[in-house]
Formats: C-alpha cells, sequence, structure tokens
C-alpha cells in the first residue's frame, strides 16, 4: 500500500482513517501480534487471540483482500 514508516506501527499512524473505519481494531491486532512476538512470558488469552483475529479479517475484508 505504500504507506510511509519503516515499521508497521508507523505505516498504522500514517493510514487515512477516512479509508478504514475497522483502524482501530486492526491497532488492537497490531498490539497482541508485539504481545506474542516480543513478550513470550506474557500470557495471551483466547479471548484476545480470537480478537486479534477478527480485527485483522475485518480490516483485510475492508480493503477487499478477502473473497
Amino acid at each position: 500500500m505504500s504507506l510511509p514508516g519503516d515499521t508497521m506501527g508507523e505505516r498504522l499512524q500514517n493510514f487515512d482513517t477516512s479509508k478504514l473505519s475497522s483502524l482501530n481494531e486492526l491497532w488492537e491486532a497490531h498490539k497482541i501480534r508485539n504481545i506474542i512476538a516480543h513478550d513470550a512470558s506474557r500470557p495471551v488469552s483466547r479471548q484476545e487471540i480470537d480478537r486479534a483475529i477478527d480485527g485483522y479479517e475485518k480490516a483485510l475484508d475492508e480493503l477487499d483482500f478477502l473473497d
């Protein structure tokens, strides 16, 4: 999508919120992803995992990356 920024977080900050109504859900999903990737000692609940999956799915669907 050619968004400016070196990290996903920076790219999300630069995303035009008027083009993605699910941006907050995507942010929450990314935060949970960061916990999994960078803080292996912190347990992640099934509810958090489900919320992350739903957030990614909603954003990808809205961006027409899913059929």
